[in-house]
């Protein structure tokens, strides 16, 4: 059995609209994929300890909808 720590639920759904936005807003899939220092860093900037908080899976109750936001 894997152990579970530091696992507690990310609240805010405009966490979610914040990185969802960032992508929608920044042109496409053209730039999504394109080498660009200045979008990098922004992003960077913006969502690199939250970053953090999902690669330790403290969001894992996102997952439950398409979206990540809760089910009403």
């Amino acid at each position: 059995m894997i152990a579970r720590r530091n696992r507690t639920p990310c609240e805010g759904e405009d966490r979610i609209s914040a990185v969802t936005g960032f992508w929608l807003e920044a042109g496409g899939r053209d730039r999504w994929f394109e080498k660009d220092v200045s979008f990098d860093r922004d992003f960077r900037d913006r969502f690199l300890e939250f970053h953090g908080e999902v690669a330790a899976r403290r969001c894992d109750n996102w997952m439950a909808t398409a979206d990540g936001r809760s089910p009403c």
